[in-house]
């Protein structure tokens, strides 16, 4: 059953700690090639790192994604598109805090 995921995209967002962290491990140690897309870089380059060592997988990769900017969403999605092509998995596992609405993206106060 591995071989038939050595070929697979997933997306983990959030996965710089907690479940989405241990969810990407998981999926890299079955070989999956990981994007853990993170708002946070420099705690997410430590974890994947950490996951790429732990599971002996070089497929794993950071990529900023902040989900309450469009302009992130959009600039990941451009970036994923020319990167990878395809997406076999996509685990929506960041979580967004109530802030403050003035400290908020412009583009999501509309």
């Amino acid at each position: 059953m591995q071989n038939k995921m050595i070929n697979k995209i997933a997306i983990i967002t959030g996965a710089n700690r907690g479940i989405g962290k241990e969810t990407a491990l998981a999926l890299a140690l079955k070989k999956y090639t990981v994007v853990m897309a993170c708002r946070n870089l420099v705690q997410a380059e430590v974890v994947c790192t950490e996951i790429k060592a732990q599971s002996a997988n070089p497929n794993v990769f950071v990529y900023e994604l902040d989900l309450s900017s469009f302009d992130s969403i959009h600039r990941f999605g451009k970036l994923f598109s020319e990167n990878f092509g395809k997406l076999n998995i996509l685990i929506n596992n960041a979580g967004i805090t109530q802030r403050n609405m003035s400290s908020l993206p412009m583009d999501l106060k509309k």
